[in-house]
């Protein structure tokens, strides 16, 4: 399974706080009993801040790491 992360609110408009806790919801949803690849649903928009999509790669290095 990849993707999952919302590319059109929650990386666009969400505060980082809440993409953290959109990637960690998938990784463990998603995630659960491994093959989970962290990624947007489909593609980064250029709206979104930075802020976000370092946040969505670093709280997946942080927790998805098994």
């Amino acid at each position: 399974m990849a993707g999952g992360v919302d590319n059109q609110h929650t990386l666009p408009f969400a505060a980082a706080e809440e993409v953290r806790r959109e990637v960690m919801d998938n990784i463990r949803i998603l995630g659960a009993g491994g093959g989970y690849i962290l990624a947007p649903c489909h593609n980064i928009q250029v709206i979104g801040p930075m802020e976000n999509i370092v946040a969505m790669y670093e709280t997946g290095y942080e927790y998805g790491r098994t």
